[in-house]
């Protein structure tokens, strides 16, 4: 039961949706160009600030669950049949198998089965892999 204690209790911020993310929710997204915005990430390996728990329009509050606590993510068709444990970002925000630069872990018991499942993961600070 510990193990995934980390996974349900979320770390969240609310933020000003810096455009229209009606249609990012569980994806990563990034700080805008002005202060207290967020965006959705669009590029592969990108830095995150935490991962979109709601689907805001543009101005609306962004419910976003940060690094150190738990939340959940849309995962994309790279990774859906398999247990990744880490997981980085495409280019539109959802998690995607990586060599490169971490968002997320998730636990072999929650992995997707399909793309666009939305499974419960653990937000991490950003680090590069080896």
């Amino acid at each position: 039961m510990s193990a995934k204690v980390g996974f349900h209790h979320p770390n969240t911020g609310s933020f000003k949706a810096g455009e229209d993310l009606t249609a990012a929710q569980y994806t990563a997204v990034k700080n805008g160009t002005v202060d207290g915005e967020v965006i959705q990430c669009d590029g592969l390996g990108e830095r995150h600030l935490g991962i979109l728990q709601n689907a805001p329009a543009l101005g609306e509050a962004a419910e976003v669950a940060l690094p150190g606590g738990g939340g959940y993510m849309k995962v994309d068709a790279s990774i859906a049949a398999n247990a990744e444990l880490r997981t980085g970002t495409d280019g539109i925000g959802e998690a995607a198998a990586t060599t490169n630069r971490v968002v997320a872990i998730s636990q072999k018991s929650d992995a997707a089965t399909a793309a666009n499942d939305v499974i419960p993961v653990l937000v991490t600070f950003p680090y590069q892999l080896n």
